[in-house]
């Protein structure tokens, strides 16, 4: 069993886990023991909201990452004060470009544009390269 789950399970009021024969004493669980780990750690896991697991899992030292959901991304104090989440001309918010077009006065370059539909600017690409 990988050290990271025989932190965990105790953290979700499942120690038994740790040395349960099927994922412990094997130098590889089988693909299906495996899955089983999955579906009860899973279940563990879904019986506690958001932020006793994460006070859980982190109380115990096992490396985590979030996954969030898109209402949780789109409110994050920190992608908005850090411009990773721009709103367009249209209203809508989108994820920012990943490079920084900065100079010493912060941004010299926002994409304020929504993007087009797929294959909605394809001709104009098409003429721009001489293509079309």
């Amino acid at each position: 069993m990988h050290t990271s789950i025989q932190l965990l399970v105790p953290l979700i009021d499942r120690p038994a886990l740790a040395t349960d024969p099927r994922f412990n004493g094997q130098a590889r669980p089988s693909r299906d023991d495996n899955a089983t780990l999955v579906e009860i750690v899973d279940a563990e896991i879904a019986k506690y909201d958001y932020a006793d697991i994460t006070t859980r899992i982190e109380s115990g030292g096992v490396r985590w990452e979030p996954v969030n959901t898109p209402t949780a991304i789109a409110t994050d104090p920190q992608d908005l004060v850090t411009g990773r989440l721009i709103q367009v001309d249209d209203g809508q918010w989108h994820v920012s470009n990943p490079w920084a077009l900065t100079d010493e006065t912060g941004p010299v370059a926002q994409f304020t544009k929504p993007p087009p539909a797929t294959g909605g600017d394809t001709v104009e690409i098409l003429k721009t390269s001489a293509l079309a």
